[in-house]
């Protein structure tokens, strides 16, 4: 049997090749230097809350960036780290795409405790509605203007946020069926005994020791 020989044309990929970020939009919108451990090539821009709807509009349209996908909303809670870029207990991390020029960008700002909100970029991307519904559930940040800003992946009646640092590990509240009420219902956190602190040793190595003392008699 004769295997056919098939010649495969090659097309040279058309290489776009994206430009950094503007000095005039860094001039305009970044309030300093954000140092985070992000892989090198990774654009970046630490920028004041009240600019963030300028600041991915303008991402997102101009035709040097065309960051027009958004790949991520996050936050990290500061409480317990002191960092050079933010003196405020979150910050807020939008991170972008740009399949044109197959580029990610990460844009950074703060928000303090006291003001804890900030303008939504739903109308902007519509894919922000979960992201920032999560940031929402599991650290407490409102987000102006969202069309629905409520909990997603805890219960609409669950108490505190559990990705702040703060929060304790055991929760607020235990939820359980009630076979009589025939429902959920929600109590206070009762533990059956108090943590145990669990040192990872391996049972060999505790042997070591007993066998040690079992020799000694």
């Amino acid at each position: 049997m004769e295997l056919c020989n098939f010649k495969i044309k090659s097309k040279k990929r058309k290489k776009y090749i994206g430009k950094s970020l503007s000095p005039k939009l860094l001039e305009k919108y970044s309030v300093g230097k954000f140092h985070f451990p992000i892989r090198n090539g990774i654009e970046n821009i630490l920028v004041a809350k009240d600019s963030i709807l300028d600041v991915v509009q303008k991402v997102k349209e101009d035709e040097d960036l065309l960051y027009e996908q958004l790949v991520d909303i996050t936050a990290t809670d500061n409480i317990l780290s002191k960092t050079s870029y933010s003196n405020e207990r979150f910050t807020i991390i939008y991170s972008f795409l740009s399949l044109k020029y197959n580029k990610r960008l990460f844009v950074f700002t703060n928000i303090s405790e006291s003001h804890l909100e900030i303008d939504s970029i739903t109308q902007i991307f519509e894919s922000a509605d979960w992201y920032e519904r999560e940031c929402y559930d599991l650290f407490g940040v409102t987000f102006k203007n969202h069309p629905n800003l409520q909990r997603l992946m805890n219960d609409y009646n669950f108490q505190g946020h559990p990705l702040r640092k703060d929060f304790p590990l055991t929760g607020y509240e235990e939820v359980r069926y009630d076979e009589n009420l025939k429902k959920v219902v929600y109590e206070p956190v009762n533990l059956k005994q108090e943590f145990r602190d669990f040192d990872n040793e391996s049972p060999w190595e505790g042997m070591k020791n007993t066998i040690q003392e079992e020799l000694k008699k």
